[in-house]
């Protein structure tokens, strides 16, 4: 028995064939909600940890065991 496997260009004609223009961007209002809520977590806890690591005598950012 021979395994077929299929590429992503021929999926996405396949797609396109079969159903209309519209279900290549089926989840793409999910993956736009994902990122956003990923990258705007990641710069808000950026500040955070920068805030918190930050030394205020020299305004440097002091994560290991050196000390300026």
């Amino acid at each position: 028995m021979q395994v077929v496997r299929y590429g992503p260009i021929s999926v996405g004609v396949k797609i396109f064939q079969t159903e209309v223009v519209g279900a290549l961007f089926s989840g793409i209002s999910a993956t736009v909600l994902r990122h956003t809520l990923y990258s705007t977590t990641r710069m808000g806890m950026y500040e955070i940890f920068k805030e918190k690591w930050t030394d205020a005598r020299v305004r440097l950012l002091n994560i290991g065991d050196e000390k300026p």
